[in-house]
């Protein structure tokens, strides 16, 4: 992560370990596959990307939904 915030990386991939406590201001957009059904870690994910950017940008947060899944209805009801 320190890398990615140095400039070093333009980007950064991870399963799970940004959930809780792991702050990435610098990132503009995020992508989430598979999340879990979690309201509240949705939220947490979505948080990690919309914080204020130092520049004034904006973020975008994709999430990526298999057609015809479970994933179709947990994604449909945090909308």
């Amino acid at each position: 992560l320190e890398r990615f915030r140095d400039g070093t990386y333009s980007r950064v991939v991870a399963a799970n370990v940004l959930d809780e406590g792991v702050d990435v201001p610098d990132a503009n957009v995020a992508v989430v596959l598979s999340g879990s059904g979690s309201e509240r870690e949705f939220t947490q994910r979505l948080g990690r990307v919309l914080r204020p950017k130092t520049d004034g940008g904006r973020a975008i947060l994709y999430e990526v939904v298999s057609a015809e899944t479970a994933e179709e209805r947990v994604a449909s009801r945090r909308r």
